[in-house]
């Protein structure tokens, strides 16, 4: 079974100090769950965060714990997310097709740009979401090119004005 679990309450403040404590508390609960539910057989599990949490990379805390949860996927999602993941879902018996992706195309088709050595490299959102998500780009770190994030809204806006100028600029 995929198991899909609501977090209860949300961190007390939204300031980044008590956010990054909550995070820090619910990841040890998660992973205690996971471990549970890996025991039990479970196929993946995914955790939804409450409304207004940002996401973030939910990381075993040794490497005993991340080889025992190796064969699970395991990851939270954001509040919206998870609530159209609950609209979708409609019985125990749903049927559902899992897919564990071990690695992202993002980061192989980002460091063939950045290989080209740009000047510069925007990178837009793909979904709607208030703020750009942070990435952890392994192998990217080294990188002389300057990457920046925006906003699905600002890449938007910046891919209308790209059209309409013509400018010398691959978006």
């Amino acid at each position: 079974k995929i198991c899909v679990i609501d977090a209860i309450s949300g961190p007390t403040a939204r300031t980044p100090r008590a956010i990054d404590a909550w995070q820090q508390e619910y990841t040890a609960l998660a992973v205690e769950m996971a471990q549970q539910l890996s025991a039990n057989k479970a196929a993946a599990c995914i955790f939804v965060l409450p409304e207004g949490v940002p996401a973030f990379l939910l990381q075993a805390p040794n490497s005993d714990v991340a080889m025992e949860l190796k064969s699970m996927p395991v990851g939270v999602t954001c509040y919206e997310h998870g609530a159209e993941l609950r609209k979708r879902v409609t019985s125990d018996a749903a049927p559902a097709t899992l897919l564990d992706i071990r690695q992202d195309a993002l980061t192989l088709q980002l460091q063939a740009v950045l290989d080209l050595k740009p000047k510069g490299v925007v990178l837009c959102q793909r979904f709607l979401r208030p703020q750009p998500q942070l990435l952890e780009l392994p192998g990217l770190d080294n990188s002389d090119v300057p990457l920046a994030m925006l906003s699905f809204q600002a890449g938007c806006q910046l891919r209308e004005a790209c059209a309409a100028a013509q400018p010398m600029l691959a978006v």
